[in-house]
């Protein structure tokens, strides 16, 4: 453990930036957050709908601490401009909570030649969280929270396929990419061990978003009664909150607790060549 304390659902002055903010649990992350005294920046793609958004935080929060970035994290030109405009708007960031993730029926490549749902899910988290690592840095207790999912256990990683052109299918490229995450969070815990900066993941569990819809494949007319047998996106929210005020990195969370993650997550070996390949893909170091 590398912080001082525990602020236990204190995150008051704290500034934060949360992917994916404009609905689901992006958005529930950002209302639990403003109520806990952050100051919030949704990252969002469409304009409108990022409004909307920073007015509903604003409201259930009671307070004006939110504001929004706009971006498309599949495109990597994009990122390193929100990148830029996050060093350009505030002198530190204390928690960054990667978010933002889709599924496709079909393969799609990204204007970068990457697989799409491997570039949202995954180059994103991963690109994202080395540009602000320094600003992260400037932090008394920094953190990076990826969000992933239980569904890492069903994947295995082909470090020579990461686009998925040997054969694509829609659960195995989002499994994948979530194993992935997991990978990487603990990956750079170890780097980043000793300094101010924690690292840690967690799966929210199958709460009520259109994500899971989509990836269980429900048809649309079905939606609101499916979604209504399911956790609020809230639960999920409670979990962040919790990683982001509490001790401790290189955290994995199921159902809010701290578990194992698979065997292939935890290999560091595959997560060393993980980072390499990222790397390469992403034009870092």
């Amino acid at each position: 453990m590398n912080v001082e304390g525990d602020r236990t659902g204190d995150l008051a002055g704290r500034r934060c930036l949360i992917t994916g903010g404009n609905r689901g649990i992006g958005l529930a992350t950002a209302i639990e957050f403003a109520k806990a005294g952050g100051l919030v920046t949704l990252v969002c793609r469409d304009p409108g709908r990022a409004e909307a958004a920073v007015a509903e935080v604003r409201r259930a929060a009671g307070a004006e601490s939110a504001d929004h970035l706009i971006a498309d994290l599949s495109s990597q030109k994009s990122i390193r401009l929100l990148a830029d405009r996050v060093y350009e708007r505030q002198p530190r960031l204390d928690v960054l909570v990667n978010n933002a993730a889709i599924v496709s029926p079909d393969r799609q490549i990204t204007a970068d030649g990457r697989e799409l749902v491997f570039a949202v899910n995954h180059l994103a988290y991963f690109l994202l969280s080395r540009l602000l690592l320094d600003h992260l840095l400037a932090s008394d207790d920094g953190v990076v929270i990826n969000v992933a999912t239980a569904n890492h256990r069903d994947a295995t990683e082909n470090l020579e396929d990461l686009d998925a052109a040997e054969g694509y299918d829609m659960r195995a490229a989002y499994d994948r990419s979530k194993l992935a995450n997991v990978s990487f969070t603990l990956e750079l815990a170890r780097r980043l061990a000793g300094t101010s900066v924690r690292v840690n993941g967690f799966c929210p569990g199958p709460v009520a978003t259109q994500l899971l819809m989509e990836y269980r494949r429900v048809p649309s007319d079905l939606w609101k009664e499916r979604l209504a047998g399911e956790d609020p996106p809230s639960t999920a929210a409670r979990t962040a909150l919790l990683l982001a005020t509490t001790p401790g990195t290189g955290r994995y969370l199921e159902d809010g607790v701290d578990v194992d993650p698979s065997p292939a997550a935890a290999d560091r070996d595959l997560a060393a060549r993980l980072w390499d390949r990222c790397s390469a893909l992403t034009g870092l170091k």
